[in-house]
């Protein structure tokens, strides 16, 4: 007991120590991050330094990371836990201001070396080194070259003063560091302001939920991303006030982006093709902020990374539709907001299925350059590719496809058929061998975009049989509101985790034949249909289905 009386003194000495030293002024903010009695630490520190605003962080890494970016930016970090790789380290050094300094403990009296934290300085070493080399460095963990070369751009310098590492960020960089907020991440950060104008609206509980779909693969082994359980999860409705909007789907606020930025947003790492990443949890915009346009009055953010895409359309602009009711029920005179996308400007069939969807062409707006918005209201989309799809997200795919159907012509159509493709991405070469497989067996050979929307519905809903090529030109199954026979072609690099996602929801059954890509490293690979390899199973599964 004396023992650990004298460690627990000697530990407080030599942190008090640090913080004076280190302590740019008497009102600096501070961060306590500490395992070790992290509430004596910041009591310490506060009776220390009566001035100071001090802050003690969370335990939890999420909560830490939102805890972080609300009370932020620091002019002193303290953090005694163990590190992970350097992961943990970058998510608070980022939440430093330029100059601010980071006091990291490598070793403990009571527990020994800290051994993970060896890592860090290793991190640290590779860092500045990349200041001066040619090649990139060499990839650790997780973490990607890039995050190791931003950081050597924004170190200013590293000191050992055992047993502790001072690390001192440098400038600010081109543009601010914005942290990523997750989902949950970001209800967190509004509960920590209670009071203000950002705030959640409205909450659909997740709906756990067992796949419907028999799913069935030319393959012994039923590859991860065809899961027969769903957690899915809660599906929120904020506001938000004074946000820049960025073309791509972007929102970000002060220091972070909101998770209605990302497309898929229960990927480990939130990525986006129109930010530059700095680590794990930071990104970069590629513009500045400051005088952009405003736009006054309430909008519903509609926009998607890549808008004009019909496939990103059905899968994730639709899944945000349930929002835009509650949206207008809260300011009639709302619009839905979305952006230019690599000079695509609206066309005609994304605002027929927006206003299938209840969204008027008149209250469409559309923006070409960031904006500043008075007030924004975003939804949780009811589906992310791969990770979950929401039950409710049932109700819009009626409700669009019963008003598209309302459309239809009385043309008579095919009930078997197969959906071809006219574009070289995902290419089978021998594509016309297949299709004429299918043809033998009295399946037409369809485009789906050369039938109208409404046609369109009335096809995939009146089928027997729904056969294609993996891809977006299959995704009408979600208008298909009794269960389906489907038989799918592509390669193992694209897996077909949006119909399956579809399927499992309204109990479709799928065989899919995935062939060998030329390039197992591209989604977008080209490939061969193998007629003694796929063409046995492919033989079986048409043998299999119904006339």
């Amino acid at each position: 007991m004396a023992r650990t009386a004298r460690v627990t003194a000697e530990v407080d000495r030599e942190l008090a120590t640090m913080v004076a030293t280190y302590l740019p002024d008497t009102s600096a903010r501070i961060a306590v991050l500490s395992v070790q009695q992290p509430a004596r630490a910041t009591a310490r520190i506060r009776q220390d330094h009566p001035a100071a605003t001090v802050h003690r962080i969370h335990a939890d890494k999420s909560l830490a990371h939102v805890e972080l970016t609300r009370y932020g930016p620091f002019d002193l970090i303290v953090d005694d836990r163990p590190t992970d790789g350097g992961v943990r380290f970058l998510a608070a050094f980022y939440q430093l201001r330029p100059a601010g300094t980071m006091i990291i403990r490598t070793t403990h009296p009571a527990i020994g070396p800290l051994a993970p934290a060896q890592q860090v300085s290793e991190l640290l070493t590779a860092a500045l080194t990349s200041r001066d080399a040619d090649e990139p460095p060499v990839r650790r963990g997780p973490l990607r070259p890039n995050d190791i070369r931003t950081l050597g751009e924004t170190l200013d310098t590293v000191t050992v003063n055992e047993p502790y590492l001072v690390v001192v960020r440098g400038s600010a960089g081109p543009r601010p560091v914005l942290a990523k907020l997750r989902e949950p991440e970001m209800n967190a950060y509004l509960s920590l302001t209670p009071t203000g104008p950002d705030r959640v609206l409205d909450t659909i509980p997740a709906k756990p939920f067992t796949s419907r779909c028999v799913f069935r693969e030319n393959s012994e082994v039923r590859r991860p991303n065809f899961p027969t359980e769903y957690e899915t999860i809660d599906i929120s409705l904020r506001l938000y006030h004074d946000v820049v909007v960025s073309p791509g789907q972007l929102v970000s606020k002060d220091r972070f982006l909101t998770p209605d930025s990302f497309r898929h947003n229960q990927w480990p790492r939130l990525g986006h093709r129109y930010l530059d990443d700095v680590a794990p949890r930071f990104a970069r915009l590629r513009h500045d902020t400051d005088d952009l346009d405003h736009l006054e009055g309430t909008y519903f953010h509609l926009d998607n990374e890549i808008r004009g895409h019909y496939g990103h359309l059905m899968t994730e602009q639709l899944s945000k539709f349930w929002a835009w009711p509650r949206a207008k029920a809260i300011d009639p005179s709302a619009k839905a907001l979305v952006a230019i996308n690599k000079g695509r400007e609206l066309r005609d069939w994304e605002l027929d299925i927006y206003a299938a969807g209840g969204i008027a062409p008149s209250d469409v707006v559309m923006i070409r350059e960031p904006v500043r918005v008075e007030r924004l209201i975003a939804g949780t989309p009811l589906l992310s590719n791969p990770q979950y799809v929401h039950p409710e997200i049932a109700d819009t795919w009626r409700l669009v496809g019963d008003t598209l159907a309302a459309q239809a012509s009385d043309t008579d159509l095919p009930t078997r058929f197969f959906c071809a493709r006219r574009i070289a991405k995902r290419e089978c070469h021998n594509a016309a061998e297949v299709e004429q497989i299918f043809s033998d067996r009295g399946f037409a050979i369809v485009y789906p975009e050369d039938y109208s929307l409404g046609d369109q519905v009335r096809l995939f809903r009146g089928a027997s049989v729904i056969a294609g090529w993996m891809g977006s030109g299959m995704f009408n199954l979600c208008f298909a509101d009794d269960p389906k026979r489907v038989v799918l072609i592509g390669s193992t690099a694209y897996t077909a985790r949006n119909e399956y996602l579809i399927a499992a929801l309204l109990g479709h059954q799928i065989d899919s034949i995935a062939c060998t890509p030329d390039d197992p490293t591209s989604y977008q690979s080209t490939f061969w249909f193998d007629h003694d390899r796929e063409g046995r199973y492919l033989q079986e599964v048409l043998d299999s289905l119904p006339h």
